[in-house]
C-alpha cells in the first residue's frame, strides 16, 4: 500500500481517481483524502536533471531577474510576520536573487539548492553568502532552531517526502519563526478546467500537488500555526496591462483559492 504523503490516506492508488495516466506505469492521482494530486508511483530519487548544466542556470537567471518584484514582495510578507531581520535560509534558491534582496535589506542569508549550475549561479551573484548544494533533507541536523525566516518558492512541488520536508523546516526556525511556502495549487480553477492537460503536471520533476486543506493541515500537524493560507495567481514577471490583469484574476479568485499557486505563511509555536 502507497499512503497520500501529503494527508497519509492508506492506499493512494486505491484511494483516489485518474487525473492523467503518464505511461503504463504512472499516473496522476487526485487522492479522495485531501484532493491533492499526487505521482504514482513515485521515483526513488529527485530527479534535478532538467536544473542541470549551463543553458538551464542562463535560462534560470533570464527567468528570477523577470521576478525581481514577485521575490521583494514574498520578502515583505515574510517581514511582516518574522518582526525583525535576522537569519534566513531560502530553500531552493535557485541563481539567488531572493538572497541579494534580502542581504540588501539587512538579513543574515544562507541558501540551499541542489542543482550544482544553479548554485554557481547563486554564489556568483551573492559572493560573501553560503550556498548549500544538497538536497535540503540530507542536510541540516546540526541548524534546529538557528533561522528566524524560511522561505520556499516553487520547491514543494519537486519533493518526495512532503512531511518530512515541513518537520525539517519547522525543526530549522526558532521558536516564533517564519516559514513562507509557495507552490502549484492542486484546487486551482485552472486544474480543475484544464484535467489531464494541467500544465503543471510535469512528472519528471512534480510530485506533490497539494490542496490548501493538505498543505495548511500538514503545517499544523508539524507544529506551525498557519498565519495566512490563500492563491496567488500570474507568473510575477507580468508588466503593464498584462500586470493588471494578473492582479485583478488574483483579487476574484484567491477568496475561493481558485488561484494558480498556494501562498503559505506559518509560523513555529513559542516553546
Amino acid at each position: 500500500m502507497t499512503p497520500c504523503g501529503l494527508c497519509g490516506a492508506l492506499d493512494i492508488s486505491r484511494a483516489s481517481a485518474i487525473i492523467r495516466q503518464v505511461d503504463t506505469a504512472r499516473s496522476y492521482r487526485r487522492c479522495r483524502g485531501c484532493s491533492s494530486i499526487v505521482l504514482v508511483p513515485l521515483p526513488t530519487v529527485e530527479a534535478n536533471e532538467h536544473f542541470e548544466g549551463d543553458r538551464a542556470a542562463e535560462h534560470q537567471e533570464r527567468s528570477d531577474n523577470a521576478r525581481a518584484g514577485y521575490f521583494a514582495r514574498r520578502l515583505d510578507l515574510v517581514e511582516r510576520y518574522a518582526g525583525g531581520r535576522g537569519r534566513l535560509l531560502d530553500v531552493g534558491c535557485s541563481t539567488g536573487l531572493l538572497l541579494e534582496q534580502a542581504h540588501a535589506l539587512g538579513w543574515q542569508v544562507e541558501g540551499v539548492e541542489l542543482s550544482r549550475a544553479l548554485a554557481a549561479a547563486a554564489r556568483r551573484r551573492n559572493a560573501e553568502v553560503v550556498i548549500h548544494e544538497t538536497d535540503f533533507l540530507a542536510w541540516g541536523e546540526e541548524a534546529h532552531g538557528r533561522y528566524d525566516a524560511l522561505v520556499a518558492l516553487d520547491v514543494f512541488e519537486h519533493v518526495l517526502e512532503p512531511r518530512a520536508f515541513v518537520a525539517r523546516a519547522a525543526a530549522l526556525l526558532r521558536p516564533g519563526g517564519v516559514l513562507l511556502v509557495q507552490t502549484p495549487n492542486a484546487g486551482s480553477l485552472r486544474a480543475r478546467l484544464h484535467g489531464e492537460r494541467w500544465n503543471m503536471l510535469l512528472p519528471e520533476y512534480h510530485f506533490h500537488l497539494p490542496s490548501a486543506r493538505a498543505l495548511g493541515g500538514l503545517m499544523q500537524r508539524e507544529g506551525l500555526a498557519v498565519r495566512v493560507l490563500t492563491t496567488t495567481s500570474g507568473s510575477g514577471s507580468e508588466r503593464g496591462l498584462a500586470g493588471a490583469m494578473a492582479r485583478a484574476k488574483e483579487a476574484l479568485l484567491a477568496p475561493a483559492r481558485l488561484g494558480n499557486a498556494l501562498l503559505v505563511v506559518a509560523t513555529r509555536h513559542a516553546s
